[in-house]
């Protein structure tokens, strides 16, 4: 009778989601791949061998949960293909556009990526999301983390709507960059 009070349990994340996710995003690099099932497979052994990854982000991998481990550890192998860049939201413009250069997709495409013409950071992020959407149909997207940093990278927009929708079941967000 009093069924409608009950609060829906929430899935569990689907950790195996982040291997695809990483398939995806740096077209099935076999490195990659191999280094994410290892961190699936053997999460503290892995966090272990990359303790010093995961104290740069204040995370003591000891203490650690392993859903943010593997997480984190996405990130950071991405980061190490040139698949994503973590950007300060303190950098310089130049910062900003260079890291965004160096984006294994934007090379492939031989993109020139224009100095931005707005105000500060945000600004930058507006300008670059409209760039690379309306002039290429590529989506710029970020890794939701907690942190002050931007953790960017570039996806054609069905890769987009794949990624999204696989790191909601992994229990993380991974979508378009969203300009506060």
């Amino acid at each position: 009778m009093f069924g409608f009070l009950k609060k829906k349990k929430q899935p569990e994340p689907d950790l195996e989601k982040l291997i695809e996710i990483a398939d995806i995003l740096s077209k099935n690099n076999p490195t990659l791949h191999t280094s994410m099932v290892y961190c699936l497979d053997e999460t503290f052994a892995y966090s272990r061998q990359y303790a010093e990854r995961y104290a740069q982000r204040g995370i003591d991998a000891e203490h650690c949960d392993r859903d943010t481990l593997c997480w984190i550890a996405l990130a950071d192998e991405l980061e190490s293909s040139g698949d994503l860049v973590s950007v300060d939201t303190a950098c310089e413009a130049e910062d900003l556009r260079w890291s965004l250069s160096q984006l294994n997709l934007v090379k492939k495409m031989n993109l020139a990526v224009p100095e931005p013409k707005a105000e500060g950071f945000y600004g930058w992020l507006e300008e670059y999301r409209q760039f690379f959407w309306f002039e290429h149909g590529l989506v710029l997207c970020e890794f939701c983390m907690d942190s002050d940093d931007y953790e960017l990278t570039i996806l054609s927009k069905e890769q987009h709507l794949s990624v999204y929708n696989l790191a909601l079941l992994a229990g993380h967000t991974i979508d378009e960059v969203e300009i506060p």
